[in-house]
């Protein structure tokens, strides 16, 4: 059956049908996640709590019962997992080390058109800040259309060399083929230093314009 999936905020992470690879998030291996199911009659749908990301994934019944339908139902239906931790036991607390504010919040827009085959827009940082993420949104992609989020150092203020890729926080984002927006809010807020520069790369596979816009979200330390 298809299913559908509706979280406001955050990322989804969909692991399939792969129970084994899911299980390492609950079972202690790669965390101890929260989770809960839904019995949609020949399927289960499992999710994992992981901060700001969801883990989700599709376990088919069958008759007799398959050894992963019974490894679920046998040991993880019946868990309350009310507490998250890390792979270690200890209990998770906070989502991170840094508290802030409302008042210190921005949220600053972008709208570009992206032209067929690959365009990069670049958009200059002009104070350190705290990057958290933000939202996007696509009209009308095409299916294989992807996007990629990184910071970059232009113009070499940090002494590596001019266009030096820092870190890609979205990497290759597939986009779904209709109108849509989609929230990328990271469990903790990234130092980003003024004078390094936000860049969008978009990969139009199709054959019109693609209008994309972002709003970054980020914390601004008090004067």
């Amino acid at each position: 059956m298809t299913t559908t999936l509706n979280i406001k905020s955050g990322i989804v992470i969909d692991h399939g049908s792969d129970w084994s690879d899911f299980r390492d998030w609950i079972d202690g291996t790669s965390g101890r996640l929260r989770h809960t199911w839904i019995d949609f009659g020949d399927s289960y749908m499992i999710l994992a709590l992981d901060g700001q990301i969801t883990r989700v994934m599709q376990l088919s019944k069958s008759s007799p019962p398959s050894a992963d339908q019974t490894d679920f139902e046998s040991n993880y239906m019946n868990l309350s997992a009310v507490e998250q931790r890390t792979a270690d036991g200890r209990l998770v607390v906070t989502q991170g080390p840094y508290a802030y504010t409302n008042e210190n919040a921005r949220f600053v827009g972008h709208l570009y058109t992206c032209t067929p085959g690959t365009t990069v827009h670049d958009e200059l940082v002009t104070s350190t800040i705290r990057l958290q993420g933000g939202q996007y949104w696509a009209s009308v992609p095409t299916a294989g259309d992807t996007v990629s989020f990184s910071i970059v150092d232009k113009d070499n203020i940090l002494g590596n060399g001019p266009g030096v890729v820092l870190v890609d926080y979205v990497k290759n984002l597939p986009l779904a083929p209709w109108n849509h927006q989609v929230d990328v809010i990271a469990p903790t807020a990234g130092l980003v230093l003024g004078g390094l520069y936000f860049r969008v790369t978009y990969t139009n596979t199709g054959s019109n314009d693609v209008k994309f816009g972002v709003t970054y979200r980020w914390f601004e330390q008090p004067a």
